[in-house]
């Protein structure tokens, strides 16, 4: 019998090594109860931790074939959500890459966006940019489906399921227009104008399908 006065180095001799996980039990001394011996759970330790911190990651949706959108239907309140974007290519040439905000269904919103985005021509570098209300566009100016001329990015939603509060985002994105020789990179934010849980969120070119692309989802904690 292992005593709460001989909780040390003599209890683990011998034991096999093991890899811990969130459901193994453990075995510890209750300060609230006189040092009673008590048992909890790894995970129960992991509760104690404040919450907050950074990025963790949730999900992914990975598309190698033609697919018309990727979508994601589990945020929740109190949590602020990120989406990596890579090697996103569209089926139809001359498309550009545009999301939409959805509530629980889903059904996905198409008015009442008030963004906007900002391009950097990197081979002339011109500056250009426009509004939008029917969705969100992740890209300013369209790309092709050639070869070597996918899109990578990022946007950030800030507590998007909080009912009492518009939706706010911002986002930034890379791709090449024509085939390694032109870079534009998009700059961009917005809101939208209603308050309402926002729990789904759909990304889909702006004519045709997706032909391939790697969207990961990560959250944070925003209080």
């Amino acid at each position: 019998l292992v005593t709460s006065g001989k909780l040390s180095s003599e209890a683990l001799t011998g034991q096999t090594s093991a890899t811990i996980a969130a459901g193994d039990t453990i075995l510890l001394s209750d300060v609230d109860a006189s040092g009673a011996l008590k048992k909890d759970t790894v995970q129960g330790i992991l509760d104690l931790v404040p919450a907050g911190g950074g990025w963790g990651f949730v999900s992914e949706d990975i598309i190698t074939s033609t697919t018309a959108s990727a979508a994601f239907v589990n945020m929740t309140s109190g949590y602020d959500y990120m989406y990596t974007l890579a090697n996103v290519s569209p089926v139809t040439d001359g498309t550009g890459l545009e999301c939409e905000l959805g509530i629980a269904g889903p059904t996905y919103r198409v008015a009442n966006y008030y963004g906007s985005g900002a391009r950097i021509n990197v081979l002339v570098t011109t500056v250009d940019s426009n509004a939008k209300t029917d969705a969100i566009a992740i890209t300013q100016a369209n790309f092709s489906n050639a070869a070597d001329e996918g899109l990578s990015g990022v946007i950030t939603f800030f507590d998007p399921a909080d009912a009492g509060s518009d939706t706010f985002w911002t986002h930034r994105s890379n791709h090449t227009v024509a085939a390694g020789s032109v870079q534009s990179n998009t700059y961009g934010g917005g809101h939208y104008t209603t308050a309402e849980a926002h729990t789904c969120v759909k990304f889909a070119m702006a004519s045709g399908n997706i032909a391939t692309s790697i969207i990961r989802q990560y959250r944070r904690a925003n209080a």
